[in-house]
């Protein structure tokens, strides 16, 4: 687990999916106020369905919350100044999803 309250527009992520379909997409997780940040590789999931939960795997397991599979990293391959923010519980990390070009 890397981030926990996420806010996130289903209907935008999954105009998104449907517009990435069957492509790799790029997710940037950036600390809030600082320069640390760190990048994910993985695929979209067009199954994607969950307004609470979005889960990137590393494995081909699929499920409703599953955005994507097959990513280069686990939570435990994030930057390890990123996870250190992340131990107080009031910081707050930027997620973009973009496709990989």
């Amino acid at each position: 687990v890397v981030g926990i309250r996420s806010n996130f527009d289903l209907k935008k992520l999954k105009s998104f999916i449907r517009q990435s379909k069957g492509k790799k997409i790029i997710l940037s997780i950036q600390a809030s106020g600082k320069k640390i940040k760190d990048f994910v590789e993985a695929e979209i999931n067009p199954d994607f369905d969950d307004e609470n939960e979005i889960v990137i795997r590393k494995t081909d397991f699929k499920s409703e919350r599953t955005l994507a599979i097959r990513s280069n990293k686990a939570a435990f391959g994030i930057n390890r100044d990123l996870i250190g923010f992340l131990k107080d519980k009031s910081s707050k990390i930027k997620m973009e999803i973009n496709p990989k070009t």
